[in-house]
């Protein structure tokens, strides 16, 4: 087996540089199945060539993807080529066709989608794909033209965890688009040549053919390498911020109550605040926020008013109940459990619509008289609140009094109680 191996990994550099790679991320172990995507370029290639080559010193088996997106005349005659090559190799093969109105990021969800599925299917815990360091450098400038966070310059990261069982792997994303021409040469690899790769109304590849040439013909030969490093320096200081920001998420957002200690939050700085606000909308909502939509987030936060918007397609409805912010997307389902926990945790709830009432003041000052303890929950500023409250008491006004969890009544049944001498037991 050793002599097999250093056979393969002596057929080329790039063989050598893959197999340090593989081991740098403890990828070379037996009996391992790889969900391999291939467009039939010559990055893709190269990374069949390479996992194939290594696949028979280590068991592994091997699962070819290809994503015909249908918007070239040759798209058939390509996956029909890929599927030969998979024939060939004695590979699983799977074809995917896109059906939908095309545009770059609904078909990178698309192709993303349908990995993450096979791979569930399959039981197969590593997804490859052929990103190479070309595609690294163009994705940082066109993150970086559209005004990107920190997150977002970091780029493409040689892993990406889907869950706890499936990786995305990308194992060639060291390599030049040089390297990958070079290997495919010598190896007499059949590349298929995708002409939309040369049209420049498509921002990536203005970048790739025109903008990355010029810098590096002009101003530095390195770019890619330098530019690389750079990446990685943002990647690993993203990374800790990253840690320490859900380290901070999980002291100021209540599982229980599901809800954000605004006082604890306005505590942090300002791009603290943005990753919390961003990490918040992907856990519960499964929201991507733009720089503008969480800016919009964190005013109405400031502002503590009841308000409710549109973030993409869904309504959000944001409220707050003292020291707590609730962020939702429905109204009754959700206030429910926030009424629930008021109600449980105080032997006394008092719910009013103003502190200035001359009810709510005389339902205080009948408490007061008692010498009980009570909480007040004044819903002035809760719309949602207190729409909820009337719905989950069947009562349309306030105040509303609860005792040990239970609603007792409004103000003319607690006067009459108060009148005949009952409520003081009552409340004990």
């Amino acid at each position: 087996m050793i002599q097999n191996r250093n056979t393969v990994i002596n057929k080329s550099y790039l063989h050598k540089k893959f197999y340090f790679t593989l081991q740098e991320i403890q990828l070379l172990k037996n009996n391992t199945s790889f969900i391999v995507s291939i467009s039939g370029g010559q990055d893709s290639l190269t990374l069949l060539k390479l996992v194939y080559d290594f696949a028979n010193i280590y068991n592994w088996q091997i699962i070819l993807v290809h994503f015909n997106h249908n918007i070239r005349d040759d798209s058939k005659q390509n996956a029909n080529l890929i599927k030969k090559l998979a024939n060939k190799l004695n590979l699983q093969y799977y074809l995917y066709n896109y059906d939908d109105i095309f545009t770059e990021a609904k078909a990178r969800l698309w192709r993303y989608k349908n990995l993450i599925n096979l791979a569930v299917n399959k039981k197969c815990s590593y997804i490859l794909t052929a990103h190479t360091l070309n595609d690294k450098i163009e994705s940082l400038f066109l993150n970086l033209f559209r005004g990107s966070s920190l997150e977002g310059l970091s780029t493409i990261s040689s892993i990406s965890y889907v869950n706890r069982t499936i990786k995305i792997i990308r194992p060639i994303i060291n390599f030049t688009r040089e390297d990958t021409y070079w290997f495919c040469r010598c190896f007499y690899l059949p590349i298929w040549l995708d002409l939309t790769n040369y049209k420049l109304n498509l921002k990536r590849n203005r970048i790739r053919n025109e903008i990355l040439p010029y810098i590096s013909y002009y101003f530095n030969p390195s770019i890619y390498y330098n530019l690389s490093h750079i990446i990685d320096i943002i990647s690993k200081e993203n990374e800790y911020l990253q840690w320490l920001m859900y380290s901070i998420y999980k002291k100021i957002y209540n599982l229980d109550n599901d809800g954000l200690n605004i006082n604890l939050f306005d505590k942090y700085h300002i791009s603290m605040k943005r990753r919390i606000i961003q990490y918040l909308f992907k856990e519960r909502f499964n929201i991507y926020l733009s720089f503008e939509e969480n800016s919009r987030i964190l005013y109405y936060l400031n502002k503590r008013n009841y308000t409710d918007f549109r973030i993409q397609d869904k309504q959000i409805f944001l409220f707050f109940v003292y020291e707590w912010a609730f962020i939702r997307t429905g109204i009754y389902d959700t206030t429910k459990n926030i009424i629930d926990n008021l109600v449980n945790e105080n032997h006394i709830c008092i719910f009013i619509n103003s502190s200035r009432s001359r009810i709510s003041k005389k339902i205080i000052q009948i408490f007061d008289t008692l010498g009980v303890d009570y909480k007040i929950i004044n819903l002035f500023k809760n719309a949602i609140l207190y729409e909820a409250i009337k719905i989950y008491s069947n009562c349309p006004i306030l105040p509303q009094i609860y005792v040990n969890g239970k609603f007792l009544g409004g103000y003319d049944i607690i006067f009459k109680l108060y009148s005949n001498g009952k409520l003081e037991s009552i409340l004990k």
